[in-house]
């Protein structure tokens, strides 16, 4: 019970941390770019308390989760001078951009640290990193449970899974020495076979640890964004494709599904955690610039075709009802999406 409440702390707080990021973003950029910034909230109102600085107020609200920011002419129509509606084109782009421009920071920010202190990569494929033999599961009452060899141990001098079985199957019946790594330390141990299949009894996987200076940290870190971008991206182009054939694709997960994995990555340690999290960030910068109603890609498509058309191509009315519908779209769809993860857990 404890562990599902420190679970679920751990997912609302992430989640609610990312879209800070986010809405921070839209600030810093409505600020920059001289509009008028009316509310910058921490949480979801109703309003606990309120502290005027210049022309915007900072709030904290009752539902401490995520923030939003209330910009001046962005929802409703307004003729002052430092109105959303009344900037430039390039201004709006920029405002528009900022949060995911900052979910895209932190996930690079969120690597760099990961890769300079040993994280497995996602989809780089550095050269020059080692490859590591990391013990994924052992089975109950094997030579290796009874020899002290748990999960995640690092087992040395084999290069893949497949030499390790081939020499524990040569071995059987005969005591062996094999060097493992256990909470960072290196050690011999003693394993006596038994003369049967599977001797050893442990499932393994290969693991390539990054550790690299900070900068070569960032470079690295700069590629597994790009390269998660993009298949985010293709996943994005099949999950629509999907929908369109009246599918939801079982590889997608809402909030129930999000804190059913935060529970399994929380079981894998802090590096892991931090890389699920620089993931997370990475996939809200990406969703949020689908170009969706609503949505802040929504948003853009209408602001590039003013780009080429030299005028707006519909009223600020007409425009914010098409974002409102494609508001209420996007909750049913992750109500559909949150009753599948549901169905996922009990199945």
């Amino acid at each position: 019970m404890l562990f599902s409440i420190l679970t679920f702390l751990v997912a609302f707080f992430v989640l609610g941390f990312l879209i800070f990021i986010h809405e921070l973003g839209h600030f810093l950029m409505a600020k920059r770019a001289g509009v008028k910034v009316q509310e910058f909230g921490f949480g979801y109102p109703p309003r606990l308390f309120g502290i005027k600085r210049g022309e915007t107020i900072y709030s904290v609200n009752l539902i401490p989760w995520g923030g939003f920011v209330r910009v001046l002419g962005m929802d409703e129509s307004s003729q002052a001078k430092e109105s959303y509606s009344k900037a430039s084109i390039w201004r709006r782009f920029l405002i528009i951009v900022g949060g995911v421009l900052m979910n895209f920071i932190l996930g690079i920010l969120i690597f760099t640290i990961g890769f300079s202190l040993g994280m497995p990569p996602l989809l780089t494929n550095p050269k020059g990193q080692n490859n590591n033999l990391v013990v994924a599961e052992v089975v109950k009452d094997s030579a290796a449970q009874g020899a002290g060899i748990k999960k995640d141990d690092i087992i040395f001098g084999f290069e893949t899974a497949e030499d390790l079985n081939t020499f524990t199957n040569s071995h059987k019946g005969q005591t062996v020495d094999l060097t493992i790594k256990k909470d960072e330390t290196q050690k011999t141990i003693q394993v006596v076979l038994p003369n049967k299949t599977d001797p050893l009894g442990v499932a393994t996987e290969m693991v390539v640890k990054v550790k690299l200076p900070i900068h070569k940290a960032f470079w690295l870190a700069m590629q597994e964004t790009y390269l998660l971008t993009r298949e985010i991206f293709i996943f994005l182009g099949k999950f629509v494709a999907l929908l369109f054939h009246g599918q939801l694709s079982k590889d997608v997960a809402g909030p129930v599904g999000i804190y059913n994995i935060t529970s399994r990555v929380l079981q894998l340690g802090f590096i892991s955690s931090l890389e699920f999290i620089g993931l997370l960030s990475v996939n809200l910068a990406v969703l949020n610039i689908a170009p969706f109603p609503a949505l802040d890609g929504g948003r853009l498509i209408f602001i590039i075709l003013e780009m080429i058309r030299g005028k707006k191509v519909i009223t600020h009315t007409v425009e914010n009802i098409v974002h409102a519908i494609g508001f209420v779209l996007l909750i049913l769809l992750m109500i559909a999406i949150t009753f599948q993860d549901i169905l996922r857990l009990r199945g």
